[in-house]
């Protein structure tokens, strides 16, 4: 396990760990709900213990990974119910297949080394926030007061970021709290980039002093998110503006856009109009389409993915359906690559099953909500965080990266609760008048 220990780090910290688990257990027990809220207001700021090391990174013990465990426990005590006949069931049931793709394609090619079994707990404890999400939230109170903890935990990681960029931090300087090593600058801008996602409809939508709010939340996102320096969030940015346009199809937002595209090269930071050029003009590149010039990291994984995809995975039949196993594959920056290289076609067929079925129910809540000031600008929020991620797992493994698939994946499950609710509600409209005019 290298130079750290898990067992003699679990009993350095197992007092505090005891102390945690005991206070929080039988709140959590008497309402599982509270558990998933307590998880997405730490996701951004969770505090974390080394508690040993694999070949590839650090094990951490975080908070929420106390709290998840807690939030399982209920649930499984209270039953293990996961509802029916919704659009959430059959994603949970493409999950757990999902899951077994990628435990069969590890157990195949399994070479030893512990970050495998590491990374298959860790993957399938992001796919279980969905599920939980999904099962314990009833009403439309449950969701609000999930979005209320995603603002509080995201406002108080702007608050840290902002300090970091105050001291002068930027690129992969520019990271979550408690967090030294890993997880950088994709992670911090597409997380941020989320933030940007969710306050923009809640700002278009309010008035007052919540719409001084949201705009204040989406300004900040917004300089994190261009001090980071990642060109995968700034791609998934530029995706995110050509599709909000067409989608909100709102006069106000197209001209505000223009604008700011029109004054775009008097007003941007210097360091962003360098990252931006260096694509095309860094050192140690080549020609991917014709004449078109990459530098060395963009030509490079261009490169990669060819020889992936011609070379690597037609090794054999079994290369070809189950992959190589969780890092089996070597460095893939791509998502999607690195899911096909890790469970086969068969996971990544599965994968792209779960894509489209989200697309679906994201859409399907949106269409069947009206104009409710709070739960219409959330599933607006996450329709366009989820077009940024498309893209931005092109170039980058989003989901991958901690804050990033937590927190995606349980707002995902909020979203699937939603739908839940709103057809049980309309369900019981429908019962209720038709006992009516039984009565009349």
């Amino acid at each position: 396990m290298g130079e750290f220990s898990v067992t003699s780090a679990l009993k350095e910290y197992a007092l505090p760990i005891s102390i945690v688990f005991l206070a929080l257990f039988p709140v959590v027990l008497n309402s599982p709900k509270i558990g998933v809220w307590l998880i997405c207001f730490l996701i951004p700021i969770s505090p974390s213990i080394v508690i040993g090391e694999t070949e590839v990174r650090e094990i951490t013990l975080r908070f929420e990974d106390i709290v998840f465990v807690l939030t399982a426990i209920a649930w499984m005590l209270k039953g293990m119910n996961v509802p029916k006949f919704h659009t959430g069931y059959r994603i949970f049931r493409l999950l757990i297949v999902f899951a077994l793709f990628h435990a069969i394609s590890t157990f195949i090619f399994f070479t030893g080394k512990m970050a495998q079994i590491f990374f298959l707990f860790k993957y399938i404890q992001y796919w279980s926030y969905f599920v939980l999400a999904y099962s314990l939230l009833k009403t439309e109170e449950d969701f609000k007061a999930l979005l209320i903890s995603y603002f509080l935990g995201v406002s108080i990681v702007l608050i840290y970021w902002m300090f970091d960029i105050a001291q002068g931090k930027i690129g992969n300087a520019v990271r979550f709290p408690f967090h030294h090593k890993f997880a950088g600058r994709e992670n911090v801008g597409i997380f941020s980039f989320g933030i940007m996602a969710f306050s923009l409809p809640f700002f278009l939508n309010s008035r007052g002093l919540k719409k001084v709010f949201f705009l204040v939340f989406f300004a900040a996102a917004a300089v994190v998110y261009s001090r980071t320096l990642s060109r995968a969030s700034y791609l998934a940015g530029l995706v995110w503006i050509i599709f909000v346009l067409f989608f909100l199809r709102r006069r106000d937002l197209f001209i505000m856009t223009l604008f700011i595209i029109a004054i775009f090269p008097f007003i941007a930071p210097d360091y962003v109009i360098d990252r931006i050029k260096y694509t095309f003009t860094g050192g140690g590149g080549g020609t991917v389409i014709g004449n078109l010039y990459i530098e060395s990291s963009g030509f490079v994984r261009i490169e990669r993915w060819k020889y992936f995809l011609f070379d690597q995975l037609p090794t054999n039949i079994i290369t070809i359906l189950f992959g190589f196993g969780i890092l089996g594959v070597g460095l893939m920056d791509n998502q999607y690559l690195r899911i096909w290289g890790e469970a086969g076609t068969l996971g990544f067929v599965t994968f792209m099953l779960i894509l489209r079925a989200l697309w679906k129910l994201y859409f399907k809540v949106y269409r069947s909500l009206q104009s409710d000031e709070f739960l219409k600008p959330a599933t607006v929020g996450m329709i366009c965080w989820f077009v940024g991620i498309l893209t931005h797992m092109i170039p980058a493994n989003t989901l991958v990266i901690l804050q990033t698939s937590e927190m995606f994946w349980l707002i995902s499950g909020s979203i699937a609760a939603l739908e839940k609710i709103i057809s049980q509600k309309k369900s019981q409209d429908f019962n209720g008048n038709i006992n009516l005019l039984n009565k009349t």
